[in-house]
């Protein structure tokens, strides 16, 4: 039976900067990987582009029942060992508002980097190999015994090692091979498992006048309502599509619809108009456009404020017509329209679902983990990294940055422990 200093179970992100750290040590480093390449994930990210970090680091980016246990490891590598851990795979940084890419604009370059590193160092990686589960044995001072399944022959077998690394992701992009069989496993050796969520996804609506809609691009912030109470907040460039909304804004905000549609809660996403400007001032500037022109029809003073489409929809979605002249709303019907203009709300009743979101909420529970080391506090050299642990980032690179944070930390420490 093959025997290794570490077994990385997954071959993203997370697993091969483990490995990497590891092998460079001097660790003798096993990679099982079930798909037929390496960080096929990682070629998917940053639409292509792979956007691995970026320069504003802080606790505000990461999510999750502890987000310091993501700062605190982050003190030990962070955006500064990020960029020479890529700047000795010959990378070179490409940045462009915060966010880093690689000088390619290639996310395959970042994948054959790490590639190519991996074999130098002598790391066998056996791709189009399952793991099938692994336990804790005591076999001379090896802790893990990993089952695996060649899946073209479906041939099975055993492997020893010294320290294990679950780095098998989450459950989102499960076409990338992400299925979540990593918390089954974790939970027999005790581990806690944090319902897993998707993360960074579309929301679906019922809304009829999304019909009408769709395709059109709007600059606006998004309230996430749970059980009509604020939740979550951002602005940008929000996109109509004929079943929900998406966009950076409404990725931003997911990750509190999920867990809210998960529970039965009521939710739904309030879209306001003009977002650069405070509540106040967007209803003086919008009260002085409309009301300033008594003898104009509602069409001629909103036409350079609303994008066409949603100005013709003005009669469904306020109730007032679009040939309504100004001067003649009454007080009250004043204050409606101008509340009903600032705000569009749409009934939320579902996600895109794994098949969409770019990251999983939840997962391992980090109060059974070390965040210097990412070790298990209850099962001595079983580590996780990565997406499979109850850390996960806002948009901007900080996912990938979360990858090569506690992969590193973990394999520099698995490293640092074997008994060769």
């Amino acid at each position: 039976m093959q025997a290794y200093d570490l077994i990385v179970i997954g071959a993203g992100a997370s697993g091969m900067a483990a490995a990497i750290a590891a092998a460079s040590r001097g660790a003798s480093v096993l990679i099982l990987e079930k798909n037929k390449q390496v960080g096929r994930k990682i070629r998917m990210t940053g639409n292509g582009r792979c956007n691995f970090s970026n320069l504003r680091q802080g606790r505000f980016a990461y999510r999750g029942a502890d987000p310091d246990f993501a700062v605190r490891a982050m003190e030990k590598f962070g955006l500064k060992e990020t960029l020479d851990f890529f700047f000795d795979l010959g990378i070179l940084p490409y940045e462009r508002e915060g966010c880093l890419y690689p000088s390619t604009q290639e996310a395959a370059s970042v994948q054959k980097a790490l590639l190519c590193r991996l074999l130098k160092l002598g790391v066998s990686i056996h791709t189009g190999e399952s793991c099938r589960g692994f336990a804790a044995v005591r076999q001379k001072d090896f802790r893990y015994r990993v089952a695996f399944v060649d899946l073209k022959s479906q041939s099975k077998g055993d492997y020893l090692c010294r320290s294990l690394l679950l780095a098998s992701g989450g459950k989102a992009a499960p076409a990338s091979g992400s299925t979540g069989d990593g918390y089954y496993w974790a939970e027999k050796l005790g581990h806690r498992i944090i319902p897993p969520a998707p993360a960074l996804v579309s929301l679906k609506s019922e809304w009829p006048l999304l019909e009408d809609l769709a395709g059109l691009r709007l600059q606006a912030g998004i309230q996430l309502l749970i059980d009509g109470r604020e939740a979550a907040y951002d602005q940008g460039e929000i996109q109509c599509n004929r079943d929900g909304i998406s966009g950076i804004p409404v990725l931003q905000v997911s990750r509190d619809a999920s867990y809210a549609l998960n529970e039965g809660s009521l939710v739904s996403a309030r879209l306001l108009i003009l977002p650069w400007l405070a509540m106040e001032q967007r209803k003086e500037k919008l009260s002085e456009i409309l009301f300033g022109r008594q003898k104009e029809s509602l069409e001629s003073c909103l036409q350079g404020i609303l994008p066409g489409r949603l100005l013709g929809l003005l009669k469904e979605w306020t109730g007032y017509s679009l040939d309504r002249r100004v001067g003649g709303l009454d007080a009250r019907e004043r204050e409606d329209l101008l509340n009903r203009l600032l705000s569009l709300e749409i009934p939320i009743v579902g996600t895109g679902g794994y098949q969409q979101a770019q990251t999983t909420a939840g997962g391992l529970a980090t109060d059974q983990f070390s965040s210097d080391s990412m070790e298990s506090l209850l099962s001595p050299g079983f580590y996780a990294a990565g997406e499979v642990l109850d850390i996960d980032g806002i948009c901007g690179g900080y996912n990938l940055q979360w990858a090569w944070t506690s992969g590193c930390l973990a394999g520099a420490d698995i490293a640092g422990e074997r008994h060769l």
